[in-house]
C-alpha cells in the first residue's frame, strides 16, 4: 500500500510503497477512509523545531482519520469488522496517578500517538488499539468524522471551562479548532460569538460569519474595542485561544470580563509577557487546556447522534494521498479549512 512517511529531520515527506500493517493483540485494523491534514502535519512537513521531539522516524503521518474495522485480532466486545469508526490518536501508559485518576490527557509518561510515534492513518490501512476506537452512529458521514479529533480538542476546552447558555464568548483564531470550537459553542447555546482572525485568514473569517459570529479582523479592527462594545463595557464571558500567539493571548486576558476566564489551546512558538498585577486585581482566571479524554470522545460521539454539529461547511478541499503536498500547500496559506485525504 501507499503511505506518506516522514522519513529524515528536514523538510518535506514521502509517499512510499509499504506493506500492509500487522495486527498486534489488543489492537484492530482499520480501512481509512477520510483523514484530516491537521496543523502538526504541516509542521512536520515543514520540520518545525516544536515537533522534532515527538517523532520517531521513519513514521507514517496521519492522526484525524476515520474508516471501517477490516480485521479484529481479539474479541472486542461490541465492534465488529465492517463497522465505521472514528479514532483517537492518543495511546496512554494505564499506570500513573493521572490514567488511573481519569485524566489520562495529563499521562506523566506521554502517550505514544498515532501519526507521530507510532504509524498513522495517511495509508490505505492503519492498526490502532481498541480502546482508541469509537464506534459512529449511521447519521454522520465518514467525511464528517475524520474531523472528531479536533472537535474534541475543542469540546474540552468546553468542558474546562464556565460557560453557560446565553454567555458572550470570544474564540481567537478562525482555525479548523476555531470554528469547531465555534460550532460546539453555538450548541451549547451561547447567545453571542466573537472570532477573530488576521489579513491571512480573510477566507476562514467569512466562513465564521456564515455560521453566525461576529468576524473581527485584527489587522482592521481592534478586538478588545469591538468585544468591550457589544457588551456594554464589560468583556465578555469567556476567551478560548486557539493561535497560541502570545499578542493574541493578551488581547484575550484584556477582552474578558472581571472574574471569568482564558482558556488557552494554542501552543505558543515563543514566550509572551503577561502583566500579572492586572490579573491579580480583576480576578481573571488563565487556564490550560490539553486535548481531552476518554469522556470528551464519548460525549461527540452522543452529539453526532442528536445531529448538533452539521462540519460538511469546514471540509473545504479533497484530496487523493498522492496528491498530499498540495493538500499541505493549502493548510499552510490558509486557503483551506480542513483538507480531507483519501487512499
Amino acid at each position: 500500500m501507499k503511505a506518506v512517511f516522514k522519513v529524515k529531520p528536514e523538510p518535506g515527506v514521502e509517499i512510499m510503497e509499504t506493506g500492509e500493517p500487522d495486527v498486534p493483540h489488543g489492537e484492530v485494523l482499520i480501512e481509512v477512509c477520510a483523514a484530516g491534514i491537521c496543523g502538526s502535519d504541516l509542521h512536520i512537513y515543514e520540520w518545525s523545531p516544536a515537533r522534532y521531539k515527538q517523532l520517531s522516524l521513519p513514521v507514517i503521518l496521519g492522526h484525524e482519520f476515520s474508516g471501517k474495522i477490516a480485521k479484529i485480532k481479539d474479541d472486542t466486545g461490541s465492534l465488529q469488522v465492517g463497522d465505521r469508526v472514528t479514532v483517537s490518536p492518543h495511546v496512554y501508559c494505564k499506570k500513573c496517578y493521572y490514567c488511573a485518576s481519569g485524566q489520562r490527557n495529563l499521562c506523566e509518561e506521554g502517550a505514544l500517538k498515532i501519526g507521530f510515534t507510532r504509524n498513522g492513518a495517511f495509508a490505505r490501512y492503519v492498526s490502532v488499539p481498541v480502546e482508541c476506537v469509537y464506534k459512529l452512529p449511521n447519521n454522520i458521514t465518514l467525511e464528517e468524522a475524520a474531523l472528531t479529533e479536533p472537535l474534541c480538542v475543542g469540546l474540552h476546552a468546553i468542558e474546562l471551562s464556565s460557560v453557560k447558555c446565553g454567555d458572550v464568548v470570544a474564540v481567537l483564531g478562525p482555525g479548523p479548532i476555531g470554528l469547531l470550537l465555534l460550532l460546539a459553542l453555538r450548541a451549547a447555546g451561547v447567545a453571542q460569538l466573537i472570532v477573530t482572525g488576521k489579513n491571512i485568514d480573510k477566507k476562514r473569517l467569512e466562513i465564521a460569519r456564515g455560521l453566525g459570529a461576529e468576524a473581527i479582523n485584527v489587522d482592521e479592527e481592534d478586538p478588545v474595542k469591538v468585544a468591550k462594545e457589544l457588551t456594554d463595557g464589560l468583556g465578555v464571558q469567556t476567551v478560548f485561544d486557539a493561535t497560541g500567539n502570545p499578542y493574541a493571548i493578551k488581547q484575550g486576558i484584556e477582552m474578558v470580563r472581571k472574574g471569568r476566564e482564558v482558556i488557552l489551546i494554542g501552543l505558543a512558538a515563543s514566550p509572551g509577557e503577561i502583566f500579572f498585577p492586572d490579573i491579580v486585581r480583576s480576578e481573571k482566571i488563565l487556564r490550560g487546556s490539553m486535548n481531552y479524554n476518554s469522556q470528551t470522545w464519548n460525549r461527540a460521539i452522543n452529539l453526532y447522534k442528536e445531529r448538533k454539529f452539521i462540519l460538511n461547511s469546514l471540509i473545504t478541499h479533497r484530496i487523493r494521498l498522492d496528491d498530499i503536498e498540495r493538500g499541505l500547500q493549502l493548510v499552510s496559506s490558509k486557503d483551506a479549512v480542513k483538507v480531507i485525504v483519501t487512499p
